[in-house]
């Protein structure tokens, strides 16, 4: 009876103890939207449009759900979109990354590193699947109690692989707009969305 009486004793007070510091509490969850490329495609197609009737339109952005395993890394899914109606070009790269990131101090500033799969197509002339990479860094800005909204501004850079030799000389600009800009290149996102 003392042994079980002892043992009840150790385990309400490794409870107690374990519990008593809510400060210890991070929220694990995070969805966000690339809200920088989704502004940017705003204002695209009300430049392509002069009249209410949508014909040719923008639509870029990216989903990303994030999932901290532990305060100072965490694993994330995206959903990236940059999709282009220009007339007689229909332009679509989708991108499906997974992400490993490391915040250092546990709190706002990360590091990311990227690895994914992209499907690019130009309707009657580029159709390709793409191996992405990329890394970046961020500072994830959290308002009040952690937890709620949350903008992470960050910047990094992407690469591309399996980009095939298959464009004509007047062509060559779209090789170089699919590596620098519309899959790779130069990365600068403003991120908003919840964190739980």
């Amino acid at each position: 009876m003392k042994k079980l009486l002892i043992i009840l004793i150790l385990i309400l007070t490794a409870g107690a103890v374990s519990f008593a510091d809510d400060s210890d509490y991070y929220p694990r969850t995070a969805i966000t939207l690339d809200a920088l490329p989704a502004l940017a495609s705003i204002f695209v197609t009300a430049a392509l449009n002069d009249t209410v009737s949508i014909q040719d339109y923008a639509l870029l952005t990216a989903l990303q759900l994030e999932f901290n395993i532990t305060r100072k890394l965490s694993l994330a899914g995206r959903i990236g979109i940059r999709w282009f109606n220009l007339d007689d070009l229909d332009l679509k790269s989708t991108s499906f990354e997974g992400h490993l990131r490391f915040y250092p101090t546990g709190k706002t500033f990360f590091m990311d590193g990227m690895v994914g799969y992209n499907h690019f197509k130009m309707t009657g002339r580029v159709d390709h699947d793409l191996l992405i990479f990329g890394a970046k860094i961020g500072w994830r800005a959290d308002f009040g109690r952690p937890g709620g909204f949350i903008i992470e501004p960050s910047i990094g850079y992407n690469g591309v692989l399996g980009l095939q030799d298959d464009f004509s000389n007047e062509e060559s600009y779209m090789k170089f707009l699919i590596q620098q800009y519309l899959v790779g290149g130069l990365q600068i996102g403003v991120c908003m969305g919840v964190r739980f």
